[in-house]
């Protein structure tokens, strides 16, 4: 259909709506209600570099791209049949022969009647808006990408407080893929999540430290050993903005564990050489001891033949003690020359040995050698115990070493008791050795066992360690637990002589 002249104006106020559209920045076009475009502002024809000849009525179509133009006429051919704006977005060639992308808006013009009397259009330019939106989206991935791919956690989060100003809690607001690994939270339940859920008992300490560095700006690098996550993490907090605090999470945990470990193999380096210390030290006390303790023996020998020829009265009773202080001397000198031999070599002379007896005579040596006023010894041992393969007189001076601690233990209470009692197994005997003292107190039966570690001010600490060394030479174990019900309990653990004698059976 060809325009009117009087078609372009619309009548008296069409001037005006010409001037109007003619000045506005975008591409615009007026259609007949048939979908016939016969007019086209000035920007139009600024941008496209066309002719009013050549666009009227389907000539736009040379100014849309060969694979589009399917598409948009069928668009503008069902607003046409549906009498209803439409908007599309689409490329448009300009002058420069480039396509850029538009956004083309489409409106019908009705009359009083609200027949459709014209068609008013306009092309947006979004080609600028549509690469700032694609840089954006490409930052966000990238940035997206290097957030997910960082080595340390990381978290973005806002502290609430109570109605005192206190922090009682934090939020997360954002978190990496490495966060969610560290506290094993999905990343899409990380936003919203607690602190204090997350860090447990250690929420406390994070909340303190991020309220800080909100209120002062100023950033803040600490530790804090998360139990809840079983790790230890290096936190490096710092201000977001004024009501969030964004961390940098490290993994320290085997930077810990290493430490624990170095300081670990130095405390046994320092045990190895106290323990080597100790056995030279046990070795030259039992060399020098040796020349005295055999001394005392011969005065004790010349002594005895000088009484032989005395006519004192009490001459039968000096003799007996005679007797027993040079059978004591002899003992020791024993024991002595054992402890020399086991410091200096490690090895023990076994010999298949009645535990019964054993255990029976310790204690008779013990009740004559200490102070036994109140003290009682409750000894419990089946009949028909197997034999075990030992050292005796270590063996007795591991079990008289018992007896002295108990002893001590034992000073301030008034019922003075150490219970012994044998059970047998096929393998193994087990010797459990408890005391009605105070017990452990707020010390672990294992410390007991470390070098120079003593819970009495005239001891050194070095019978239990040399206990526990004693017993593994046998091929044993020794350890503390808690009495039943009360004070301290010691177990021996030894293994039987399989060769010997074995019990009847029952």
């Amino acid at each position: 259909m060809a325009p009117d002249q009087d078609d372009i104006y619309f009548g008296v106020a069409g001037a005006e709506l010409q001037a109007l559209a003619d000045n506005l920045p975008h591409p615009a076009w007026i259609a007949y209600a048939d979908g016939f475009i016969f007019w086209f502002n000035r920007r139009w024809y600024e941008y496209t570099g066309t002719t009013i000849d050549d666009q009227r009525g389907w000539g736009w179509t040379t100014t849309r791209h060969p694979e589009e133009i399917e598409q948009i006429t069928a668009v503008w051919k069902q607003a046409l049949a549906d009498g209803k704006p439409v908007e599309i977005t689409f490329p448009l060639k300009g002058r420069d022969g480039i396509f850029r992308l538009f956004v083309t808006s489409i409106v019908p013009v009705r009359d009083a009647s609200g027949q459709i009397v014209r068609w008013f259009g306009t092309n947006v330019d979004i080609t600028g808006q549509v690469m700032i939106e694609d840089r954006l989206r490409v930052a966000e991935t990238d940035w997206q990408s290097l957030f997910d791919k960082m080595q340390d956690g990381f978290a973005i989060g806002s502290v609430v407080y109570d109605a005192t100003g206190i922090a009682v809690d934090g939020t997360i607001v954002k978190a990496n893929k490495q966060w969610s690994f560290l506290t094993g939270l999905p990343p899409v339940k990380a936003p919203g999540t607690s602190l204090v859920q997350v860090a447990g008992v250690a929420g406390e300490q994070l909340l303190k430290a991020f309220a800080r560095v909100l209120e002062s700006g100023v950033a803040e690098l600490f530790e804090a050993h998360i139990e809840a996550l079983g790790r230890w993490l290096e936190i490096r907090a710092y201000r977001h903005s004024p009501t969030q605090v964004a961390a940098f999470f490290h993994d320290v945990s085997e930077r810990k564990l290493a430490e624990y470990e170095a300081r670990r193999a130095q405390d046994n380096l320092l045990r190895v050489s106290r323990l080597s210390a100790m056995g030279a030290l046990a070795s030259t006390l039992a060399h020098e001891l040796n020349q005295p303790i055999g001394a005392a023996a011969n005065y004790i020998a010349a002594a005895n033949e000088h009484l032989k020829r005395s006519s004192d009265p009490e001459k039968q009773r000096l003799q007996q003690l005679l007797k027993s202080a040079n059978e004591s001397c002899l003992r020791a000198g024993r024991i002595i020359r054992s402890m020399r031999e086991f410091t200096a070599s490690g090895r023990v002379t076994k010999t298949s040995e009645d535990l019964k007896e054993m255990i029976s005579a310790t204690i008779a040596d013990f009740l004559d050698d200490e102070a036994s006023d109140g003290l009682t010894f409750e000894f419990v041992c089946p009949n028909g115990l197997p034999p075990i393969m030992c050292d005796r007189i270590q063996i007795e001076q591991v079990l008289i070493n018992l007896y002295s601690n108990s002893v001590r233990a034992m000073a301030t209470t008034e019922a003075r008791s150490i219970r012994i009692d044998v059970t047998a197994r096929p393998d193994v005997v087990l010797i459990r050795l408890g005391d009605s003292g105070p017990g452990f107190t707020d010390r672990s039966p294992e410390e007991l066992f470390e070098p120079f570690w003593s819970t009495t001010d005239v001891g050194l600490g070095l019978g239990l360690p040399l206990c526990r060394t004693i017993v593994e030479a046998h091929g044993g174990a020794i350890w503390g637990e808690r009495g039943d019900p009360d004070g301290a309990c010691f177990v021996i653990r030894l293994p039987v002589d399989q060769d010997g004698p074995q019990p009847p059976s029952t």
